[in-house]
């Protein structure tokens, strides 16, 4: 993981990724099955996954714009190798 100007990016990690800031942008970028979680008060939140894992995304913003890449599925449970992102911010630029 490196920090510049209190933004994160993290380019891989374990399978529990805790990230949280108070103000600057977040990049994620996850190649396996993991649990990621993101929380900055004020900034921008980019997550990046390998292609091919099931996700399933719960992000939420106070002030801000939400959008996605991947493709919207309806299932009922996920598969063991799935990617979980919960993503929150306050204020998105």
């Amino acid at each position: 993981m490196s920090q510049r100007l209190g933004h994160v990016r993290c380019d891989g990690a374990g399978t529990i990724t805790k990230i949280r800031t108070a103000s600057g942008s977040v990049r994620f970028v996850g190649g396996g099955p993991s649990d990621i979680s993101v929380r900055t008060v004020s900034g921008n939140v980019a997550v990046s996954v390998a292609r091919g894992l099931e996700v399933d995304v719960d992000a939420t913003s106070i002030s801000g714009r939400l959008s996605s890449t991947m493709r919207s599925t309806e299932r009922r449970g996920l598969a063991q190798d799935a990617v979980s992102i919960s993503a929150k911010t306050v204020s998105a630029t």
